[in-house]
């Protein structure tokens, strides 16, 4: 999944959270399980960009691959 899909997958849970957070009074349930919203999508990012970053190095390895096997032969 792209940083932009995953972007997109989150938008209608960001913009609930910011309404829950900026139309309710300090401190209510709604602010309070909007931080905690944050706070969960917050966390999720590491583990997917470290998910991306093994797929990207597979994917450049194995093109890397390709390209040395299909490298014409200099004498």
């Amino acid at each position: 999944m792209s940083i932009d899909k995953r972007c997109k997958e989150q938008q209608n849970t960001a913009e609930r959270m910011l309404t829950d957070f900026n139309f309710t009074r300090p401190g209510s349930d709604d602010q309070l399980r909007a931080l905690k919203t944050l706070t969960f999508l917050l966390s999720m990012w590491p583990l997917f960009l470290s998910r991306e970053m093994k797929r990207m190095d597979t994917a450049n390895f194995l093109n890397q691959q390709t390209v040395v096997r299909n490298k014409p032969e200099t004498n």
